[in-house]
């Protein structure tokens, strides 16, 4: 399917505006909490995959090992708030690997968290970076490259599709993050 957003709007009636979403047990919301901007709920449909099992594997158990990197050193630059939903995430995705195939994960979020989550992710790296220079923390191995370049290539451009001020914070982080450039 590749990565694709879609609005759910819902006017005074509550009926859904648009194609129904997929159902899925994968379809999950990064976090529960509705979004609303004036009378309507906008979210975006995020989706990570089809990625090589093997890859997101790799991914997802050294993003654990980042997590606790990041609680110890206690980065200013990646608030608690985004460390509690990157856990909230690893969860949902460690259990979809209990799945045969490659993973594929479909999720819902307003743009604006989106953005936020996709800036902390960027920090993250740069922190990790820092302390893998002083040998206290490990870069991300080889067979996760796959499962990151479709997280953030396909979110970012998924983001860039939202509105102006999304389009600049992407085409900010293409000029900083060479990652992000990717789809």
């Amino acid at each position: 399917m590749g990565a694709w957003a879609r609005h759910r709007a819902s006017g005074a009636s509550g009926v859904p505006i648009g194609p129904p979403c997929a159902a899925s047990s994968k379809v999950n919301s990064i976090d529960p909490t509705p979004r609303v901007h004036g009378a309507m709920m906008v979210d975006v449909i995020i989706e990570i995959g089809p990625v090589a099992r093997q890859s997101a594997v790799a991914w997802i158990d050294y993003a654990g090992e980042v997590m606790a990197d990041l609680r110890r050193i206690d980065d200013s630059s990646v608030s608690p708030e985004a460390l509690e939903a990157f856990s909230d995430l690893l969860d949902r995705w460690r259990a979809l690997l209990n799945d045969d195939g490659p993973f594929d994960w479909i999720g819902d979020e307003s743009p604006d968290r989106v953005e936020y989550l996709m800036r902390a992710l960027y920090h993250a790296g740069l922190a990790i970076e820092r302390e893998s220079q002083s040998g206290r923390a490990r870069l991300r191995p080889e067979d996760a490259d796959e499962f990151h370049m479709a997280l953030v290539g396909k979110v970012m451009a998924l983001l860039h599709n939202e509105g102006e001020s999304y389009a600049q914070f992407v085409e900010n982080m293409r000029a900083e993050w060479g990652v992000a450039g990717l789809a």
